[in-house]
């Protein structure tokens, strides 16, 4: 998949959507019902299902990102298999400056961010590990999936990558076993089969042979909750840094690696990983990075509310200078409060369900959104940077304080409508494992 021009998707065409909505009516934030929301219902239930679609694809997806990957745009490549960034990409969710919140699917993706920042520390016999139990997902306290112990298929490494574990009564790994996996994401989360969480810590357990297992810990990233609530940019390095991209090709090599992939016109995503890694370099990430922030970016947006999170970030503030603090406040406090509040939940949310979970809150988020029974900031946002586009959007309620726990709660509710239902995505069958373990 690759995009025609300077962006690979910009996103879908909301303020159309709007408009349908509107019923015609003119874009003045006073006067505007959305007196046709179930029109956009019916857009983003068409939107969703395609995401989910792509997110369990047996087939091999290969997704270019030379360029723009915002909103709808990011929905119809992260979901997919292979995202291949270059030096031109830029992605972005910066559906908060909108009234709105990061969807297609965004609150799985985001939550799951960033990769593969871990130190490894000791080397354990296979025996050492019975006393831990395998976990789908972090959460505040252990889970087992399972009974049974599992039993484990040793693995080797093979050159620089690590080959990761199945057990043999669940699956656990995003990512099938039999290919090769990319050497800088090797430790992203979820990617490791054995994984215990202390508070704010995750272990894991990598096999490097001889039935010998490396044991990483990492704290637990909120890089999602930085990116999905400020519209912060990501270029390409970055992109690959966090695993929003599995690879990272320049731009004058890309004519070469699309021959190469229609020359050997297979689906096989081991061939297909291979001939992408052909391509691949490891690009540097710029000294303005975010990356180069990871610390306070944890220390900050692992808070529990907006408010603590902005109170956070403006004490760092005041003890440094750093121009990346006072243009993160500065997105924050120009966001619709209202989409603020409801995009940390959902992000948070995300974390401990699998994608299918997770588009179908968004949709009755979305819903919701769109009905404006508790504020029609979309509207209003859409109105402001889209249309006007005079960059000064009344957001309404205007402050956090004004908004309360049950008007967050209405957005994850189901639709009061008769003729409203949740989304029903289609079954899925014979998957493959990386696309198993979404669910």
């Amino acid at each position: 998949m690759i995009g025609k021009g300077r962006a690979f998707c910009a996103g879908g065409d909301v303020a159309a959507v709007v408009r349908d909505i509107s019923g015609g009516r003119p874009f003045s934030f006073t006067v505007i019902v959305p007196c046709n929301w179930k029109l956009g219902a019916e857009y983003f239930w068409n939107e969703f299902t395609l995401n989910y679609l792509m997110a369990t694809y047996s087939k091999t997806q290969v997704s270019i990102l030379n360029g723009i990957v915002m909103g709808g745009g990011a929905g119809a490549s992260i979901h997919g298999r292979f995202r291949v960034a270059t030096e031109n990409s830029v992605f972005a969710m910066p559906e908060t400056a909108l009234g709105l919140f990061p969807d297609v699917g965004a609150s799985y993706y985001l939550s799951r961010l960033p990769g593969f920042f871990v130190s490894s520390s000791q080397v354990l016999e296979k025996a050492d590990l019975s006393s831990f139990i395998p976990l789908q997902s972090f959460q505040e306290e252990l889970t087992p999936i399972f009974q049974e112990k599992p039993r484990l298929c040793a693995q080797t490494p093979t050159n620089n990558n690590i080959r990761l574990l199945l057990t043999s009564t669940q699956v656990l790994l995003q990512n099938d076993p039999k290919t090769p996996q990319n050497p800088h994401l090797i430790f992203q989360h979820q990617h490791c089969p054995f994984q215990h969480v202390n508070r704010h810590k995750i272990c894991n357990y990598l096999h490097i042979g001889d039935g010998r297992y490396v044991q990483t810990m990492r704290e637990l990233d909120f890089i999602g909750e930085y990116v999905g609530l400020t519209g912060a940019r990501l270029d390409g390095a970055e992109m690959l840094a966090c695993g929003l991209a599995t690879h990272f090709v320049p731009s004058e090599r890309l004519t070469s690696l699309e021959e190469a992939l229609h020359k050997v016109d297979s689906g096989d995503s081991m061939v297909v990983s291979a001939i992408i890694e052909e391509f691949s370099l490891l690009p540097t990430l710029k000294e303005k990075s975010a990356y180069h922030r990871l610390d306070i970016i944890d220390r900050c947006f692992s808070r529990r509310t907006i408010e603590e999170i902005l109170s956070a970030l403006e004490s760092e503030a005041e003890k440094s200078k750093d121009d990346w603090l006072s243009l993160t406040i500065q997105a924050l406090k120009k966001a619709s409060p209202t989409s603020l509040k409801i995009s940390l939940r959902s992000i948070r949310e995300g974390r401990l369900q699998g994608v299918g979970q997770c588009l179908v809150r968004e949709y009755r988020m979305v819903c919701c959104v769109m009905r404006g029974k508790v504020s029609k900031d979309f509207f209003e946002g859409c109105r402001a940077l889209l249309l006007d586009k005079d960059k000064n959007p009344k957001w309404e309620p205007s402050r956090l304080d004004l908004i309360t726990d049950s008007m967050v709660d209405s957005y994850f509710s189901k639709v009061d409508d008769d003729n409203w239902r949740d989304l029903k995505l289609p079954a899925r069958s014979n998957l493959p494992v990386h696309a198993i373990a979404k669910l």
